[in-house]
């Protein structure tokens, strides 16, 4: 115990194997003591430092201000960690600055007051805390739903902090090309947004098969191109984002520095690996969180279509079917008045309907035609008891483009329509083809066409949609009763009308 307290031989050993840096210096700041991990940590055999002032070893831009601090623990020396809450760089020899936890003693010896400063290198853990920062920041634009382009900016900069590159790169691949999603540094200006092959890219190759890369000197590699020539790229870490099914879908973050500079070693690869992990998490969530809010709307819009058909379109129908019953008791131009009011309710319901349609198809998508034809029958029928039967027969669904089925829709809605008002059918049949153009056959057994006013005008309607289609209506009495409304499309028509002006 009393070698301890003295500084005997078991405190010089065990300062002489202590893997922390320790520095002593006089009241004026000079070195007079170091032991030999200054080499390992600050880059200077012991020898090279006795004399000089403890300044060498403080980076210039804080210079200025640190004899305040030595002052200011000389009048207060109370065993303590240097800057605390603060982040402390110390200057190596070959002048790179290193992050470093310093603990301050003073002691008192014959010769007068020293202080020892124990200096620790916390690279590793500095890393960590940037890396767990930049993770959070990133997670945080994603999840606030901010544009995936300045999240991967985000990422490219913060990549570039943690294992101190001098360019970093976020790379897409997209149908056989590569796409620079977003760059930063001072090489990569210009190459935001540009699209190369995947064969001619090394973060091609590592999109596709999932794994990382360390090139020590990627211009004067095999791997090189036109573009790291030009830009004199030297040492380079790739790494996927996420696995490779992430990784297709997100891409490849890419490191690199000039050529010349120290090479990326394992624990800057591993660093970035595990950064680019989290990033692809955070898109991912990122990914979720759009799916959930898409949900959320559909459920809403789907919510008012609902609605709509529940409340508005019906009470509109069984407004129409009143007033229809009531042409035979009126004066002809009552007759007439009212028979255009029909024909706005009509109007009103399409109206609608197409508004319920746009409400109830999935967000970027469209319902198909059998679909659309099967609604607006069955929308029409609501609850007069007719039965509804339909046949598909063919390619329908890629018969007609969008164009084209929003002019075939309404006349689909007349048709039917026309069967349960003025024919009173119990069954309709809806018959669909593609084997010679496109052919819809609306046919039903009610009572046949008459020579009401309504009758007609409806018949018109459903020609000029025909016409504008690229076909022709053909109305017909089916056997034993009933009628046959047919519109026929060739193939060219059926082809090309939705184009027509």
């Amino acid at each position: 115990m009393a070698d301890l307290l003295s500084g005997g031989p078991v405190v010089s050993a065990m300062l002489a194997a202590a893997s922390d840096a320790v520095v002593v210096c006089d009241a004026a700041g000079a070195i007079v003591a170091c032991n030999p991990a200054v080499e390992a940590v600050l880059g200077y055999r012991p020898e090279e430092l006795l004399g000089h002032s403890v300044d060498v070893l403080v980076p210039e831009e804080a210079r200025p201000v640190h004899p305040l601090h030595r002052a200011d623990f000389g009048a207060h020396p109370v065993p303590r960690p240097m800057g605390e809450g603060l982040r402390i760089r110390a200057r190596r020899r070959d002048g790179t600055a290193v992050p470093v936890a310093v603990s301050l003693v003073s002691m008192a010896t014959p010769g007068g007051d020293v202080v020892g400063a124990f200096i620790r290198d916390i690279t590793e853990r500095t890393r960590a805390e940037d890396r767990l920062e930049s993770i959070v920041e990133v997670h945080r634009a994603v999840l606030v739903g901010g544009p995936l382009s300045e999240s991967l900016d985000l990422a490219a900069r913060h990549a570039l902090r943690i294992v101190g590159g001098d360019d970093a790169w976020v790379m897409g691949s997209v149908g056989g090309r590569v796409e620079v999603l977003a760059a930063t540094g001072g090489s990569t200006t210009g190459y935001e947004g540009a699209s190369l092959r995947t064969t001619d890219t090394v973060a091609g190759r590592v999109i596709d098969g999932g794994g990382a890369l360390l090139v020590d000197d990627l211009a004067g590699s095999d791997l090189a191109n036109e573009r790291s020539v030009q830009l004199d790229l030297g040492p380079a870490l790739f790494v996927p984002l996420g696995d490779p099914d992430r990784s297709r879908l997100f891409g490849s973050l890419v490191v690199t520095r000039r050529r010349g500079r120290p090479a990326f070693n394992r624990v800057d690869l591993r660093t970035a690996e595990l950064f680019a992990g989290a990033i692809a998490v955070a898109l991912a969530l990122g990914e979720g969180r759009f799916a959930a809010e898409d949900l959320h709307e559909m459920r809403e819009r789907d919510r008012i279509a609902r609605e709509l058909h529940d409340t508005t379109i019906q009470c509109l129908f069984a407004t129409g079917m009143g007033l229809q019953a009531a042409v035979g008791f009126a004066e002809p131009e009552g007759q007439r008045r009212i028979l255009d009011a029909v024909d706005q309710i009509d109007s009103a319901i399409r109206q609608l309907r197409s508004t319920i349609f746009n409400l109830q198809t999935p967000l970027g998508a469209r319902p198909g035609i059998r679909h659309a034809i099967r609604e607006v029958a069955t929308e029409i029928v609501g609850r007069q008891g007719a039965e509804l039967r339909f046949a598909f027969e063919g390619a329908v669904e890629t018969a007609l483009d969008a164009k084209q089925a929003d002019e075939l829709l309404p006349l689909v809605r007349e048709a039917v329509a026309n069967a349960v008002r003025h024919g009173h059918a119990s069954r309709i049949d809806v018959l669909v083809d593609t084997i010679d153009g496109f052919r819809i056959s609306i046919a039903d057994d009610g009572v046949g066409m008459s020579g009401e006013p309504s009758a007609g005008h409806g018949m018109d309607n459903m020609a000029r949609r025909a016409a504008a289609l690229g076909g022709r209506l053909h109305v017909r009495h089916r056997h034993p009763t009933g009628t046959v409304v047919e519109c026929h499309l060739p193939h060219g028509a059926a082809a090309g009308a939705g184009d027509r002006p």
